[in-house]
């Protein structure tokens, strides 16, 4: 039965339109073979909504994306507003963005092939795939402060944050549920030396985790997490972390793939979910051909899973980003041994070429 999927693009600032534009040709080469059609329908969000409506998201605009299958989103925010008032920054979009679809929960998504911790020897034999996901609440501590700096961090202002039963549950049931489709393995980030939050907050996980017997579940401090992702971080599937640690455990994934434009986000809630690459507008390369679209492409594999129910189709681009990755093509922004350093365009007709590939193939069977 063919399907039609609503997609609201908000492609942002910067390189943000560069990179939407890359997507939009990966979801349409995935139309055939999934027998479905992506109606997309663009809107502007970030500072193109400043200059042209006054305000960084739109009335009109949040509407639209509440109507929609889902929503993707490009990076937001330029030099020339960080003058603004709070109000009338880019970065307020998200803010307004995530409260008007609900939006409760982040999840970040590294992806590499063949990953060898820098600190081992090229002949090591220990090289694995990194594939985990780090969870987190949106209502509170850093990655909720980071846009709305006016709201309060748990430790300094318990009464006056949102750290609450409910807030703790409905994350912890999406970060149990994730687990048991994946590896079933969670991974929970608190530390003791705080009793009062951390005890309460781990108490509710343990209650969720004995509705999940099959999923294994560990406990770690922030240090320990941090030390593990570098050294280990192929022993990681799901990790939901206190909102106050995630940030710790976030720069711990960026330094795994070397690079600013790999990571991949969702927000998600009981409504529309928003899916966004994890790097900034990059004014620098702007119209340059240099952008590294893998981030955005990410993005897409989550939309397909989280939104749309297709992890066959998540995993073929995964798949070939991987290939392409492992033959050496690159952006210039990644640090790649021996490697052929491509454009944006290039780089993704070959993730494009090599996922036409992938699904045109005969399937074997024994």
């Amino acid at each position: 039965m063919h399907r039609h999927k609503r997609i609201i693009l908000l492609p942002g600032d910067g390189i943000g339109p560069e990179v939407m534009r890359q997507a939009v040709k990966l979801l349409k080469a995935l139309e055939e073979p999934f027998d479905l059609t992506f109606d997309f329908e663009e809107a502007l969000v970030g500072g193109a909504s400043l200059e042209k409506h006054g305000v960084p998201l739109t009335a009109e605009t949040l509407e639209k994306c509440k109507s929609a299958d889902a929503v993707l989103l490009g990076p937001v925010g330029a030099p020339v507003y960080d003058n603004n008032p709070e109000h009338l920054r880019p970065e307020q979009a998200l803010v307004d963005l995530r409260s008007g679809l609900g939006a409760f929960c982040n999840i970040r998504s590294t992806h590499l092939t063949n990953y060898l911790p820098n600190r081992l020897p090229p002949t090591s034999t220990i090289a694995k795939d990194v594939d985990f996901v780090v969870m987190q609440t949106l209502r509170n501590g850093y990655y909720y402060r980071e846009y709305a700096n006016k709201h309060a961090v748990w430790e300094t202002h318990p009464k006056k944050s949102n750290f609450t039963r409910d807030e703790i549950l409905r994350v912890a049931l999406k970060a149990f549920a994730l687990a048991r489709i994946r590896k079933r393995k969670l991974t929970a980030i608190s530390d003791l030396s705080t009793p009062t939050s951390s005890r309460f907050w781990r108490s509710i996980v343990e209650e969720v985790a004995a509705e999940y017997p099959d999923v294994r579940l560990n406990f770690l401090n922030r240090d320990d997490a941090v030390a593990n992702l570098d050294n280990y971080p192929f022993d990681f599937d799901v990790i939901f972390s206190e909102s106050r640690y995630a940030e710790s455990l976030n720069k711990a994934a960026g330094k795994i793939v070397e690079s600013k434009g790999m990571i991949a986000s969702a927000c998600l809630g009981d409504g529309v979910s928003i899916f966004q690459p994890v790097h900034r507008t990059e004014q620098k390369i702007v119209g340059k051909n240099l952008a590294n679209p893998i981030a955005m492409m990410n993005s897409v594999t989550l939309m397909l899973q989280y939104s749309f129910n297709m992890p066959l189709a998540a995993r073929n681009v995964e798949e070939a980003i991987s290939v392409v990755l492992a033959r050496g093509y690159h952006t210039i922004d990644m640090l790649v041994t021996n490697g052929v350093t491509v454009g944006t365009e290039e780089l993704v007709q070959h993730v494009l070429d090599e996922v036409s590939h992938c699904l045109g193939a005969p399937i074997l069977t024994a």
